[in-house]
């Protein structure tokens, strides 16, 4: 019926976490007894309920008719008796704890009258629904699979960065200090060793239950000590660099007492050189000062402190990989690798800020362990090199190239060294050989993969997590969503209003999905201009940041309006993303035109970039008869691919045990999720044969609020049959 479990050596406190199964035969809707009844908890699995009336007995056949609902989620009752010393009191014992929980629905015990439980009047006890008052009790989560598997000490023990790796690292993960501040006054200028009151699982963010803290903080600070391997030669051959994959949003850090690093943005990177600030040796002092108000007119995503609809918990603070590792003082920046498949090339671009000119060799390989996104450099069997200097692409040509495609996602291995000063840094990095263009059909344009049309049969993917919010469990989670989309026949994934650590991308690029990558957007009615050039200015940021991934084909810049962008604040930047990546395509404003019940012209069609997008939630899903000048700029209508990027969001109410926090418990579809995902994905048939280039399934899981996912929140369970779906899906690719 379920799985609770203590993690107690997870998080130094009691959080219990809960993946149930589906419940059969659960008991009908029941009228409210005429009798009062109130319920409290005594202790973690012990419901005392306090009637109106004094019962005389509670037999084992009444049992059967007792239900305790604890925030969605049925709880199974193992066992019930009446207290001698006060008869109006029944001691219910439950299966599995029962505690607060992250849900808005009132937890309740019920009796349907059935089993012959009497009042001491000799009357038949009656039907009776009681609130359960869970205040005083420890906090319920809903956990996944994965949370077992989880090592305190290393959390996420894998290379954070498969496409610049380097063999020698260390992860700073795991247990850090931590404190939350009601004011920023405290956080301004940190002690160097600030004495901190509570401890926080790095790096999963504050508001997670994996994160031991489960509370959100506006200003906080985060501390632990690391000690410098004394073989990495820092201080004397080497530098030491500090890697934070992603914080939410502002954050300061500190080496001992002194400012290393600065940053503004939740989505992406940064790095520090620390050098400078270590001691000569022993354990050194490492302080992260936060600040995230969760402000709706910063660039947040889903992110809100008050979840419901579409909006989402927050995920704030350090929610990606911590790490370091030492690097000669002239270094390796960044890779960009562009391929062209018509030519058998591949342009490499070697950023490094240390070394403006420095000598550039790069190999290219192939290895039955190509990409496996560990430390070191895969070497194995070299197919092309070539050379150049630091900061200047070059070409190298890769003879009989393989492409790399969804259907056959191949890598190449790529090791590069730049030599400068004396010294030589290595890195390892792979690259799929792909092209994404467009080209027209029939008089119609469709996006192209390595020269061929393509059509991007999606599902939209928001990346929560119960456990971990933003933040995956473990990396095999991680991969699974990937996996899940692909098993089911799809060949894309629009990544929505969100950045994933850089593994995320790796296991996209490894398993073969195209990706369109949302960016995050602010959620304010209104923005002031310098609020408007801040989220452009991040967005750019994710773009250089995600630039040498193989398997992003779109950039998606703007969504159904959500925020206060122009159609000149949409066209200014699609024309500036367009500059800095020619080579993908660019989708200016998703779901402009909106058809739910009626059509919405949400936002004026930007009429630039690569893609028109609608989002179709209407029974029928041809965008063609909402092409008209009403709704679309037709000056540019012949240069765009046709995109729906969102249908479906068929909402079917998980099962009992499965619920994170709706309303929408014993509610059922006229037909089955499977049959209504089918009938869409046939109906696209036409369009993709047509003139329609892809479209995007909403959405691949449950997400707290929303229950129109093709698996649970937890990922226990698949609401779908998948062999219909897998059918469908090669139908609609193969009309494409």
């Amino acid at each position: 019926m379920g799985r609770v479990a203590t993690w107690l050596a997870l998080i130094g406190a009691i959080v219990l976490t809960l993946s149930a199964s589906p419940v059969a035969g659960a008991a009908a809707p029941i009228a409210p007894s005429p009798s009062q009844a109130t319920a409290t908890m005594s202790g973690d699995s012990t419901v005392v309920v306090t009637l109106s009336e004094p019962i005389a007995s509670f037999p084992e056949p009444a049992v059967s008719g007792l239900t305790v609902v604890n925030g969605g989620h049925t709880i199974p009752v193992q066992s019930a008796a009446v207290d001698p010393s006060t008869p109006t009191q029944l001691e219910i014992t439950t299966a599995a704890a029962v505690g607060r929980t992250a849900s808005t629905l009132t937890s309740t015990v019920t009796y349907s009258g059935v089993g012959g439980a009497t009042t001491v009047d000799g009357q038949t006890l009656g039907a009776f629904t009681a609130t359960l008052d869970t205040s005083a009790s420890p906090t319920i989560y809903m956990g996944t699979k994965w949370d077992s598997q989880i090592d305190t000490a290393d959390p996420l023990s894998d290379y954070p960065r498969p496409q610049l790796t380097r063999p020698n690292w260390e992860s700073l993960d795991g247990t850090w200090q931590f404190q939350g501040y009601g004011s920023p006054a405290a956080i301004v200028t940190p002690p160097a060793a600030p004495s901190l009151t509570g401890q926080i699982l790095v790096p999963y963010p504050m508001e997670s239950p994996l994160s031991g803290v489960a509370q959100h903080y506006d200003d906080s600070l985060y501390e632990r000590t690391f000690t410098v391997p004394s073989g990495w030669g820092v201080g004397t051959r080497n530098h030491l660099l500090l890697h934070f994959g992603a914080v939410d949003y502002q954050a300061a850090v500190y080496v001992n007492g002194r400012l290393v690093a600065t940053h503004t943005g939740g989505y992406t990177s940064f790095t520090a050189d620390v050098t400078s600030a270590l001691t000569a040796s022993g354990p050194q002092q490492l302080v992260v000062a936060v600040t995230d108000t969760v402000d709706p007119t910063q660039p947040l995503g889903k992110q809100t402190v008050q979840p419901k609809g579409i909006f989402y918990s927050p995920s704030s603070g350090i929610w990606q990989a911590v790490w370091m590792e030492p690097v000669p003082a002239q270094h390796i920046d960044q890779l960009i690798v562009t391929p062209d498949t018509s030519n058998d090339t591949i342009a490499v671009k070697v950023v490094s800020a240390s070394s403006p000119a420095g000598a550039v060799t790069a190999t290219v390989s192939t290895s039955p362990h190509t990409a496996d996104g560990r430390a070191a450099p895969v070497t194995g069997t070299p197919v092309a090199s070539g050379s150049g200097q630091a900061n200047t692409a070059f070409t190298i040509k890769v003879p009989h190239a393989r492409l790399w495609s969804p259907s056959n996602p191949f890598l190449y291995n790529l090791t590069v060294k730049l030599s400068g000063g004396g010294s030589t840094d290595t890195v390892g990095s792979y690259f799929g050989m792909r092209t994404f263009g467009l080209t027209t059909v029939r008089g119609v344009p469709r996006v192209t993969l390595n020269g061929h049309p393509i059509y991007l049969d999606g599902v939209l993917d928001q990346g929560y997590w119960p456990d971990g919010l933003y933040t995956a469990p473990t990396d095999p989670a991680l991969e699974s969503d990937i996996a899940q989309a692909k098993a089911l026949g799809f060949n894309a994934i629009r990544k929505h209003m969100k950045v994933e650590p850089a593994r995320w991308y790796y296991w996209a690029d490894k398993l073969g999905v195209v990706v369109l990558q949302d960016m995050p957007l602010p959620t304010a009615p209104t923005l002031t201009t310098a609020q408007v050039r801040t989220y452009q200015s991040q967005s750019r940021q994710t773009v250089g940041q995600l630039q040498d991934t193989t398997s992003i084909g779109v950039w998606i810049l703007d969504n159904e309006h959500f925020t206060d962008l122009s159609a000149a604040d949409d066209r200014a930047l699609a024309k500036s993303v367009k500059a800095m990546d020619p080579t993908r395509l660019v989708d200016a404003h998703s779901g402009f035109f909106y058809l739910g019940a009626k059509p919405r012209l949400k936002a004026p069609d930007p009429g630039v970039g690569d893609i028109i997008d609608f989002h179709m939630y209407s029974p029928n899903l041809s965008m063609d008869p909402w092409l008209t000048s009403k709704y679309v700029d037709l000056a540019t209508l012949d240069r765009r691919a046709r995109l729906d990027g969102e249908w479906g969001a068929f909402r079917i109410p998980p099962s009992a045990g499965e619920y994170w926090n709706h309303s929408a418990a014993g509610r059922s579809p006229s037909t089955s999720l499977t049959d209504r995902i089918v009938a869409g994905l046939n109906q696209m048939d036409a369009d993709a044969r047509r003139d329609q280039s892809g479209s995007i399934l909403t959405q691949l899981t449950d997400v707290e609020n929303e229950d129109d996912g093709l698996l649970t929140y937890d990922r226990s369970r698949l609401k779908v049959s998948a062999a219909p779906i897998v059918a469908a899906n090669r139908r609609l690719i193969a009309a494409g």
